[in-house]
């Protein structure tokens, strides 16, 4: 048995739409901004950043210092996360004796054979299209490294970051992926109540495409 310390990998999932989908699988996007709910969008805080883990040193509130530690809740670098996106079976694959199906991936249209541990869950449950949400782990296609963790206002996000956000320039101006963002966050979150003009918190996590197999 080998004396080295083996380190488990955290994995964890994480839902992407089909439209960046398709930008992580064309390179394009290697950011993501989620809702920091840890933080009051209506305090202003100092921090001290590191590896994931966020130590508020002030609240800019009457109680003063706050000293507390956050950890983000996508993981650390050096963690993983597994995509999960919206997906139909397509048939069995009967070469593999009824232990392979082919899986439709709608994000791009795209059919694959996959192994599968759980034959009776992919009969009863996909019979027609699986939302994002309720994506199994073994059906993901797509694994991402975690590179960096960060948390800022969304408001701070600059155009090279809204271009690795993985969104469509909706114009040619030199603030065309900033533009771009913005439209589509609010599609997503304004109804939540963390609209752009919320400014809220939010979590910055840059990744890594593993390559197929990792």
């Amino acid at each position: 048995m080998s004396d080295k310390l083996v380190t488990k990998v955290a994995e964890k999932p994480i839902l992407f739409s089909g439209a960046m989908v398709r930008a992580i699988l064309e390179s394009k996007k290697t950011q993501t901004r989620r809702v920091a709910k840890e933080f009051n969008p209506r305090l202003q805080y100092r921090l001290r950043q590191s590896d994931g883990e966020i130590e508020v040193l002030d609240a800019g509130n009457m109680w003063g210092i706050m000293a507390r530690r956050t950890v983000c809740p996508y993981g650390k670098p050096g963690d993983r996360l597994w995509v999960r996106e919206s997906i139909q079976k397509r048939g069995w694959d009967t070469r593999g004796n009824w232990d392979t199906c082919f899986i439709r991936y709608l994000a791009t249209d795209e059919c694959l054979s996959v192994p599968t541990p759980d034959p009776v869950w992919v009969e009863h449950r996909m019979q027609s299209k699986v939302p994002s949400i309720y994506m199994p782990r073994w059906a993901s296609r797509l694994t991402l490294g975690i590179v960096s963790v960060e948390v800022e206002r969304l408001q701070e996000i600059s155009e090279e970051d809204a271009k690795a956000e993985g969104v469509q320039p909706v114009t040619g101006d030199g603030c065309a992926h900033y533009g771009a963002f913005r439209e589509l966050w609010d599609s997503i979150n304004a109804k939540r109540g963390f609209g752009w003009d919320k400014n809220p918190w939010v979590w910055v996590v840059e990744f890594k495409r593993y390559a197929e197999g990792l």
